[in-house]
């Protein structure tokens, strides 16, 4: 029988006309098959159906899609990014003085 990994890539990765700011995104997979994903500018994700940690960089309409097509394979897949809450901000503000 052949390799069970399933290999997707996509071919290049086009600005955002809408103006959505590109960001670092996390997943964490958890279970499912085992798969390749290739994205240009980010690491290749090598899945093997254990648990896996993935950054990528794109925008939020970019790591939505990758997640769902993660999905297809059965993994359980959570994202985080590094965005500041409006809380955060205004607490960084204040402790570089710009409040």
């Amino acid at each position: 029988m052949g390799d069970p990994t399933t290999e997707v890539s996509f071919p290049t990765m086009v600005e955002n006309g809408s103006g959505s700011p590109v960001r670092v995104w996390t997943f964490l997979l958890i279970g499912g098959e085992s798969f390749r994903l290739a994205l240009p500018g980010n690491p290749l994700l090598d899945h093997t159906g254990g648990t896996t940690l993935w950054k990528l960089v794109g925008t939020r309409e970019l790591a939505e899609s990758a997640g769902q097509l993660m999905t297809l394979t059965g993994v359980t897949v959570r994202v985080f990014t590094e965005e500041q809450t409006p809380e955060q901000a205004r607490i960084r503000q204040q402790q570089v003085g710009q409040s």
